[in-house]
């Protein structure tokens, strides 16, 4: 059977070496955009510390080596997990594209206006004007995004 000591020492266990729990969450406040006074809040009761002590210990606890770690921990999380998001969204977009410039019923304005932005997404539009007196049609600049394409196949 598992006691309350067990639990305290697994979680534990999972902080960066020398730092509770209370520690810890100073630290995602931290990475959460909250100052380090207001983190520090968050954390720790300050009920009876003057706002001046309560600076100076966040201060001080901001050079504690074990929130460094954990602040690089919970950093290199973050901008994980953000990196993720960000991929989500931008599949999501380009099946979207992909939808309209293969629908069978996408009018050829639109399917246009897709291969276009799919072309700028993928920053292949260098030399391809917009002013030109006569648009390109869907077809065309199909043919030309492939022509395109196919450059970067042969290079070595």
């Amino acid at each position: 059977m598992i006691g309350v000591s067990d639990i305290t020492r697994q979680r534990s266990a999972k902080l960066p070496s020398g730092i509770t729990e209370k520690m810890f969450r100073f630290a995602e406040e931290i990475v959460n955009g909250r100052s380090a006074a207001d983190s520090y809040r968050a954390a720790f009761n300050t009920s009876k510390m003057l706002p001046k002590t309560v600076r100076d210990e966040a201060s001080r606890l901001l050079k504690n080596p074990g929130i460094t770690a954990a602040l690089e921990a919970l950093w290199a999380e973050k901008t994980y997990q953000q990196r993720v998001s960000r991929q989500k969204s931008e599949d999501r977009v380009w099946e979207h594209l992909w939808g309209l410039i293969d629908g069978v019923e996408t009018p050829p304005g639109v399917k246009v206006r897709a291969l276009t932005l799919a072309a700028e997404l993928a920053g292949m539009l260098n030399g391809i004007s917009n002013q030109d007196p006569a648009p390109l049609t869907a077809g065309e600049l199909e043919i030309e995004l492939a022509n395109r394409l196919s450059a970067y196949h042969h290079v070595e």
